[in-house]
């Protein structure tokens, strides 16, 4: 038998259970109901169950049953020994009906599909959303209950061996502990879920026992975060933290990072376990400096290729406070290939208007487009701690991460063909060898530092107080702005909504004010509460949750990558955080640098490969530097000239709407990479009339639903054909098999107006409705793009032709005439 299952299902857990205690064997098939989008919408199990549900079992004559309860009443038909229902009549009826108290009148009022359309379709905000589970799972344990007690419950739910209801109560229960809710009321459940946990049959059908469920890689074991109060704390998976005392080496205090957990009114940090030196130390691949957002993206990445990576962090947990919060829709549409897009809109808020407020008026209102061809929204609002919770976990399924935390890097040298690392511990200093090492450790990096490297660009003299407030808003989830407010005149005040009840307010400093008296609670408190009074929410109760000052900076290295040191992030650029540019431009540096490094680290290209990312990220930086240096001179105007300017700009925009463009930040935007050396130089991007020109990212298309281009992209170099021909032309095909038999990953798109199937293609994308061939502009059979692993665009033809794909694809694969 195969069960088709999911490790954290409810009904799956159910059959898996049942399964356990008739000591039946059977192959377990996991369907992932997050990952990629859900597993479950892939045709391939759609025709196995058509609802796209778990769990299904396939009998061994090949038969496929659906609906758990269905299932085990045909096991235990099939398989009578030993019994899951009493032998009369009444007391099958009574274990039936306590087992359907949990499976139709609990249960599906929380499956996800429920919850996705609470949140996405009925706009329910996380709190919400939880407040809906917990009310039903809460509702449903008091009926379970009140029907136990009753002189039949025994040991278990009927007498004193499992029954079916006890096949449905401890699934139930494994809930509402992930939920967070409260069992104190429910003593009989308690203690007959106290026995059924007792039995082996139940040890091995739950979760954590699970292949598909996260695991160890090896070594010690890390504890990652447990979730916030106001979120639920499922099994997380760990990673691989491995500890080996053999002495110090160094001299001097040796490092200790703060093990105290830090403190937050929402999010429950975890402290992890520190990596600690062994005797011998393996050469590694890659050496990430740094476990933020942009690191832990960069090794999932690389992952893709089975790159391995160790990626180091000073800290023994997440970072402290919000951070970056707003993620914008190209940043989403990367960390969907990292693994973590669903997770992250599942509890983040979208939004895609931003108000301007001049003296109390509206002046402006910021609309960002959206249409149905974008799976996600232009922005996301999410805590930092939980995108690096989520980033952890997926870290920690690849199986090729290693996570050293608690290590601090202190010295590093190069030579030819690598990098020695000097990190210390808690146990004193180890030396790590490497192939490359990223650096990706922040504004204030250290290996910057190491290298004695500086920025070049501006630094602006206005301060900003980020204040993190749990309070209860009535507000939409929109980006406000406030200049020249009664309470901060001549300043201006940001606000943006987060999950779990927090407010983010951030405004500029009066000059001269030093950041310690800024946050100094007193003072801080007085300010929060003139803001609140001041857009109508005065005497409000709020709760500080964190709160830090900064500077508004434009600034860049010349060049990212320094023989074999490559910088991404904030460690290669800082820049303002008007127009959610920080984190947003470090995904896409993760984006261009994996698969470049990738490929040279295989040998498929070689070092120039790497130069074309300094280029193209360093290129990208100026441009949002210059960009960015507008809106920073429009929100902290740094001289008597440009804050003449603003103001004429704010007192004319009260009454003139012309002016209100003005007011547009200038929101961050996916590079086009219009002079890369990668790009084609005779391809046919004069006769395209519409679609994304060489050195652009490719646009989403809705191909159906909750089917989108973009979720059948993987890390492949993308050869996208639109073409309505039975078959692909056998030289190209033979060209690409070729690349492929020396392990360059490569793959064939066709999109077909009428065509399930074209030959030679690795897929074929129907596209019924043009929709596709439309927004690429393939006016002609045959229209051909050559397509980065970056989604960015190398060549585009009107036909597919071999002579003229050859060449560009030896830009991007520069050993091609090898095998050719």
């Amino acid at each position: 038998m195969k069960l088709y299952t999911y490790f954290r299902s409810s009904a799956a857990y159910r059959v898996r259970i049942a399964l356990a205690l008739k000591g039946l064997d059977y192959e377990a098939v996991p369907v992932h109901l997050l990952r990629d989008g859900g597993e479950q919408h892939r045709p391939e199990y759609r025709a196995i169950h058509p609802g796209g549900l778990v769990p299904a079992l396939q009998t061994d004559g090949g038969e496929v049953l659906v609906q758990s309860l269905a299932i085990i009443e045909y096991l235990e038909e099939t398989h009578p020994e030993p019994p899951l229902l009493p032998p009369d009549p009444l007391g099958r009826a009574r274990v039936r009906g306590l087992a359907l108290t949990i499976a139709c009148d609990t249960h599906p009022l929380n499956n996800l599909g429920v919850l996705r359309y609470l949140t996405e379709r009925l706009g329910a905000s996380e709190e919400q959303k939880l407040d809906w589970i917990r009310h039903w799972i809460e509702r449903g344990l008091g009926t379970f209950e009140r029907l136990l007690d009753d002189p039949r419950t025994g040991r278990f739910c009927h007498g004193d061996t499992p029954t079916l209801a006890d096949c449905c109560l401890v699934p139930q229960v494994f809930n509402a502990r992930r939920y967070e809710c409260s069992l104190e009321a429910f003593p009989r459940i308690r203690a007959v879920v106290e026995a059924c946990e007792a039995l082996p049959a139940f040890q091995e059908a739950a979760p954590a026992r699970q292949p598909d469920a996260p695991q160890p890689a090896s070594g010690q074991r890390c504890h990652p975060n447990q979730g916030g109060a106001d979120r639920p704390s499922a099994e997380r998976p760990v990673v691989r933290s491995r500890s080996s005392f053999f002495g110090r080496t160094g001299e001097g205090e040796m490092h200790q990072p703060n093990d105290e957990p830090r403190k937050s009114v929402y999010y429950r940090y975890q402290v992890f376990p520190p990596y600690l030196p062994r005797e011998t130390e393996a050469r590694q691949k890659v050496v990430i400096v740094g476990a933020g957002p942009v690191g832990m993206t960069l090794a999932l990445l690389l992952a893709r290729y089975r790159v391995p990576s160790v990626i180091l962090d000073s800290e023994v947990q997440v970072s402290e406070g919000s951070r970056a919060i707003v993620y914008t829709r190209r940043s989403m549409e990367i960390l969907q290939q990292a693994g973590v897009a669903r997770r992250i809109a599942e509890i983040g808020l979208p939004w895609r208007f931003g108000n301007s407020y001049y003296r109390g008026q509206r002046v402006f209102r910021m609309e960002a487009p959206h249409d149905e061809d974008s799976r996600f929204y232009p922005m996301i609002n999410l805590q930092q701690q939980y995108l690096e919770e989520f980033l952890l976990e997926e870290v920690c399924r690849s199986g090729l991460v290693e996570v050293r935390w608690g290590n601090r890097l202190i010295g590093l040298s190069q030579c030819d063909d690598g990098v020695e690392a000097r990190i210390d511990t808690q146990l004193g200093e180890y030396t790590l060898s490497t192939d490359w090492l990223v650096a990706a450790d922040g504004a204030r990096s250290s290996v910057r530092s190491l290298l004695g490297l500086s920025l070049v660009g501006d630094s602006y003299t206005g301060r900003f107080v980020i204040a993190d407030i749990k309070i209860d808003l009535d507000l939409p989830t929109e980006r406000l702005a406030f200049f020249d407010p009664e309470w901060n005149p001549g300043n201006t005040v940001l606000m943006h909504r987060q999950p779990f009840g927090i407010w983010r307010i951030d405004f500029r400093l009066p000059e001269g004010e030093e950041p310690e008296e800024a946050l100094r609670f007193e003072v801080l408190a007085a300010r929060i509460d003139a803001h609140l009074r001041m857009i109508g929410y005065e005497g409000k109760s709020w709760e500080l949750d964190w709160c830090s000052v900064y500077s508004a900076r434009a600034l860049t290295l010349e060049d990212y990558v320094h023989g074999n040191v490559v910088f991404v992030g904030d460690a290669a650029h800082v820049l303002p955080i008007f127009g959610v540019r920080g984190a947003n431009t470090g995904f896409q540096d993760a984006f261009d640098l994996a698969w470049k490094l990738a490929f040279t680290l295989y040998g498929w290209s070689d070092r120039s490969l790497l130069a074309s990312y300094s280029e193209e990220r360093v290129g990208a930086a100026k441009e949002i530097i210059e960009e960015a240096g507008r809106s920073t001179r429009f929100m902290t105007p740094p001289t008597t000239g440009h804050r003449t300017m603003r103001d004429a700009v704010l007192s004319l925009s009260i009454e003139n709407g012309f002016v209100g463009p003005l007011f547009h930040w200038r929101t961050s935007r996916p590079h086009v990479y219009a002079h890369s050396r990668l790009n084609a130089r005779d391809d046919d991007q004069a006769l395209f009339l519409e679609g994304p020109v060489d050195g652009a990212p490719i646009p989403n298309v809705k191909l159906g639903l909750d089917d989108f281009l973009l979720d059948h992209w993987d890390e492949s170099i993308h050869l996208l054909v639109f073409t309505e021909r039975e078959a692909l032309p056998a030289d190209v095909t033979a060209l690409l098999q070729r690349l492929r038999a020396r392990g360059v990953p490569l793959r064939l798109l066709a999109i077909s107006l009428g065509r399930d199937h074209v030959e030679g293609a690795d897929l074929t994308l129907p596209d019924p409705e043009g929709r596709c061939w439309r927004k690429y502009g393939a006016s002609v059979d045959g229209a051909t793009y050559l397509v980065r692993p970056d989604q960015h665009v190398a060549a585009r033809w009107g036909n597919c032709a071999v002579h003229r794909i050859a060449p560009v694809l030896e830009r991007l694969v520069n050993r091609l005439g090898e095998s050719a």
